[in-house]
């Protein structure tokens, strides 16, 4: 039985520019549990709720000075051909990854959003930074960022990149296409949609003959972009890996894995068609 024997107010505060009430009290109720007082609402958490909203409460404010760093309305891209322009997002539509401890998948939840241009008629995928975060020797390099926008800018199977920089990597986003792999990382799918990927898979690779065609082809890519740029990708599981309806097109993404160097990390036969350890929701089976 709760003992309660005393009250820690950990801050208070006088709410300006509000009706009502103008009490923002947080208390620590010793042997109880946590209370916040707001306006004349008071809300009553375990110490594990608390910190749970604490913490969501802190990302949510990290992810709003971030998206206000980089821009929520304009933002500058690249063009081939053209230069820097000037892109408007018209929908800006946020996406968060997931993750799921108990599925070997400890990775930090992340941030995107999808920029809409309606004016230029274009999408886009922007990643705002987080870690691992695309290498330093890239980043302080204009001439190797201008040729890794270059060369995805043209006819291969890399994912269109627009802008490089140390806050942000700007994409071209895919409306329609799907990862080769749903990890539970990337899985912000409902399970209708989950169950006929899975079947779209199925229905793709039928034959090893398949399989193996469908592999050399990602390696050839993978390793034609390093030999273009000067870099190379060092996360190369299938989750990485973005396919169409019918698994007959694909684009390698995670630019933000990319390091300085003509090492071609070649991935295995099982990354790329079985996920090996990525596949955590035996979505290939």
């Amino acid at each position: 039985m709760a003992t309660n024997p005393g009250v820690i107010v950990l801050t208070k505060e006088q709410l300006r520019g509000t009706f009502m009430h103008h009490r923002l009290d947080i208390e620590d109720n010793i042997g109880e549990e946590m209370h916040i007082h707001y306006k004349n609402f008071r809300f009553d958490f375990t110490v594990r709720d608390f910190l749970e909203l604490a913490k969501g409460m802190d990302e949510a404010l990290h992810n709003l000075m971030d998206f206000k760093n980089m821009g929520n309305e304009e933002m500058d891209i690249t063009l081939r051909g053209a230069g820097k322009i000037k892109i408007v997002g018209t929908e800006i539509i946020p996406i968060q990854s997931k993750n799921n401890s108990t599925l070997m998948d400890n990775k930090e939840i992340k941030d995107y959003q999808i920029w809409k241009d309606m004016d230029r008629g274009m999408n886009f995928f922007v990643i705002p930074r987080h870690e691992p975060w695309i290498d330093i020797r890239i980043i302080t390099n204009q001439s190797v960022i201008d040729k890794v926008i270059d060369y995805t800018q043209q006819d291969n199977k890399v994912v269109e990149v627009y802008d490089i920089s140390s806050k942000k990597i700007v994409t071209k986003y895919y409306d329609g296409w799907y990862p080769f792999l749903i990890k539970s990382s990337n899985n912000w799918w409902d399970i209708d949609t989950f169950k006929k990927r899975q079947q779209a898979y199925q229905n793709r690779f039928s034959s090893d003959k398949i399989k193996k065609e469908f592999y050399e082809y990602v390696v050839d890519e993978y390793t034609k972009f390093t030999k273009k740029t000067g870099c190379h990708f060092t996360d190369v599981f299938s989750n990485n890996i973005l396919v169409n309806q019918d698994y007959s097109d694909f684009r390698l993404i995670d630019i933000g894995c990319l390091k300085l160097g003509s090492e071609v990390k070649k991935p295995s036969y099982e990354q790329v068609i079985t996920g090996a350890a990525a596949n955590n929701l035996g979505f290939i089976q």
